[in-house]
């Protein structure tokens, strides 16, 4: 099976996501990423209880990939020899600009990498 597909993003998104995708087998991404143009970036949390984060435009989709399960809710034992996965975060709410995320992802000292997806006009 090959890589899904993903979008238009540089290299070191790419990577990011498709090294978070291995990680986190259970998490299927909209199909339609894979027509749009899409940026990476990075930020140390303030832990305040909301933070806009800049992307310079408006975002279709959103996904963090570091950390894995940026939540907080990690995998549990399924009772059947295998193990339960939490599905993809919430998407955020979202502006021209960039998004706002809550306290979950913006804990105090913690470092969280985002991959955001350009809405087509």
């Amino acid at each position: 099976m090959g890589a899904p597909e993903v979008g238009k993003l540089l290299p070191a998104a790419r990577d990011a996501l498709l090294n978070f995708l291995e990680a986190r087998p259970n998490i299927e991404l909209p199909g339609f990423l894979k027509d749009l143009e899409g940026t990476h970036g990075f930020y140390v949390g303030d832990g305040q209880k909301q933070r806009r984060i800049p992307c310079g435009f408006k975002p279709a989709f959103v996904v963090f990939t570091c950390p894995v399960y940026p939540d907080g809710e990690l995998p549990k034992p399924s009772g059947q020899g295998g193990y339960w996965r939490p599905d993809l975060h919430e998407q955020f709410p979202s502006d021209d600009k960039g998004f706002t995320v809550d306290e979950r992802f913006n804990k105090a000292g913690d470092m969280a990498v985002w991959i955001a997806w350009k809405q087509k006009k």
